[in-house]
């Protein structure tokens, strides 16, 4: 049996302070979600990114090394 095994860079990123806009707010929090995801995506593939999973506010996407 071989083993593939992948070097990569996983990267975690969420919005500070979502819930709680969320409850006082709840359609600011969700421009503000959809405003945050159309800056992620082209920098995500400037840097050779891979968009792996939506996390609620939250976001897992990886590199291939960590000059990308």
């Amino acid at each position: 049996m071989s083993i593939n095994r992948k070097l990569a860079v996983m990267v975690f990123i969420d919005m500070t302070g979502f819930t709680q806009l969320m409850g006082k707010h709840e359609a600011e929090a969700m421009r503000l979600l959809r405003v945050c995801r159309e800056i992620e995506r082209p920098l995500l593939k400037k840097y050779n990114g891979v968009w792996l999973k939506d996390l609620g506010d939250g976001l897992m996407c990886s590199f291939s090394s960590v000059s990308d």
